[in-house]
Protein backbone atom coordinates (compact mmCIF):
# COMPACT_ATOMS: atom_id res chain seq x y z
CA UNK A 1 0.00 0.00 0.00
CA UNK A 2 0.98 3.21 -0.82
CA UNK A 3 2.11 6.10 1.76
CA UNK A 4 -0.81 8.54 2.74
CA UNK A 5 0.00 12.40 2.22
CA UNK A 6 -0.08 12.82 6.05
CA UNK A 7 2.50 10.22 6.50
CA UNK A 8 4.83 11.56 3.70
CA UNK A 9 4.75 15.18 5.24
CA UNK A 10 5.43 13.38 8.83
CA UNK A 11 8.66 11.52 7.09
CA UNK A 12 9.52 14.75 5.32
CA UNK A 13 9.23 17.14 8.66
CA UNK A 14 10.98 14.59 10.67
CA UNK A 15 13.73 14.20 7.79
CA UNK A 16 14.25 18.28 8.06
CA UNK A 17 14.21 17.91 11.77
CA UNK A 18 17.04 15.32 11.98
CA UNK A 19 18.73 17.13 9.20
CA UNK A 20 19.11 20.29 10.58
CA UNK A 21 20.42 18.25 13.80
CA UNK A 22 23.05 16.85 12.22
CA UNK A 23 24.13 19.32 10.38
CA UNK A 24 23.98 22.08 13.29
CA UNK A 25 26.49 19.29 15.27
CA UNK A 26 28.70 18.96 12.02
CA UNK A 27 29.05 22.89 12.18
CA UNK A 28 29.52 23.10 15.84
CA UNK A 29 32.54 20.41 14.97
CA UNK A 30 33.67 21.54 12.70
CA UNK A 31 33.91 25.81 13.80
CA UNK A 32 35.84 24.85 17.16
CA UNK A 33 39.12 25.64 16.06
CA UNK A 34 37.55 29.31 14.53
CA UNK A 35 35.60 30.04 17.76
CA UNK A 36 38.48 28.75 20.21
CA UNK A 37 41.13 31.76 17.98
CA UNK A 38 37.85 34.08 17.67
CA UNK A 39 36.91 34.05 21.13
CA UNK A 40 40.82 33.20 22.13
CA UNK A 41 39.56 30.00 24.15
CA UNK A 42 41.49 28.01 26.43
CA UNK A 43 40.92 24.27 25.22
CA UNK A 44 39.24 23.91 28.53
CA UNK A 45 36.02 26.49 27.61
CA UNK A 46 35.91 24.78 24.20
CA UNK A 47 35.51 21.71 25.85
CA UNK A 48 32.42 23.87 28.16
CA UNK A 49 30.99 25.27 25.15
CA UNK A 50 30.99 21.78 23.56
CA UNK A 51 29.43 19.90 26.44
CA UNK A 52 27.18 22.56 26.73
CA UNK A 53 25.64 22.11 23.80
CA UNK A 54 25.76 17.81 23.96
CA UNK A 55 23.91 17.90 27.15
CA UNK A 56 21.62 20.64 26.22
CA UNK A 57 20.75 18.56 22.79
CA UNK A 58 20.19 15.99 25.09
CA UNK A 59 18.14 17.41 27.74
CA UNK A 60 15.31 19.13 25.58
CA UNK A 61 15.41 15.91 23.38
CA UNK A 62 14.19 14.22 26.50
CA UNK A 63 12.22 16.52 27.48
CA UNK A 64 10.28 17.56 24.16
CA UNK A 65 9.33 14.01 23.77
CA UNK A 66 7.90 13.22 27.36
CA UNK A 67 6.10 16.64 26.73
CA UNK A 68 5.28 15.76 23.21
CA UNK A 69 2.91 12.31 24.81
CA UNK A 70 1.28 14.78 26.65
CA UNK A 71 0.57 17.91 24.46
CA UNK A 72 0.63 16.23 21.26
CA UNK A 73 3.69 15.56 19.16
CA UNK A 74 2.91 18.42 16.24
CA UNK A 75 2.82 21.38 18.84
CA UNK A 76 6.06 20.09 20.42
CA UNK A 77 8.20 19.86 17.08
CA UNK A 78 7.07 23.60 16.44
CA UNK A 79 8.24 24.78 19.78
CA UNK A 80 11.40 22.84 19.68
CA UNK A 81 12.01 24.27 16.09
CA UNK A 82 11.43 27.90 17.43
CA UNK A 83 14.15 26.78 20.31
CA UNK A 84 16.42 25.47 17.86
CA UNK A 85 16.03 28.50 15.50
CA UNK A 86 15.65 31.07 18.64
CA UNK A 87 19.23 28.99 20.62
CA UNK A 88 20.88 28.98 17.03
CA UNK A 89 20.70 32.79 16.22
CA UNK A 90 21.92 33.83 20.01
CA UNK A 91 24.72 31.67 19.32
CA UNK A 92 25.80 33.20 16.18
CA UNK A 93 25.54 36.51 17.59
CA UNK A 94 27.20 35.95 20.83
CA UNK A 95 29.42 38.24 21.93
CA UNK A 96 31.63 36.45 24.53
CA UNK A 97 32.18 32.57 25.19
CA UNK A 98 29.84 33.20 27.89
CA UNK A 99 26.84 34.12 25.63
CA UNK A 100 27.97 31.47 23.70
CA UNK A 101 28.11 28.50 26.20
CA UNK A 102 24.93 29.75 27.76
CA UNK A 103 23.14 29.60 23.86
Amino acid sequence: MPPTSGQRWVLALTSLGFFMAMMDSMIVTTASTAIRADFGATVGQLQWMLNAYNVAVAAFLLIGVALGARLGYRRMYVVGLIVFVVGSVVAALSPTLDVLIAA
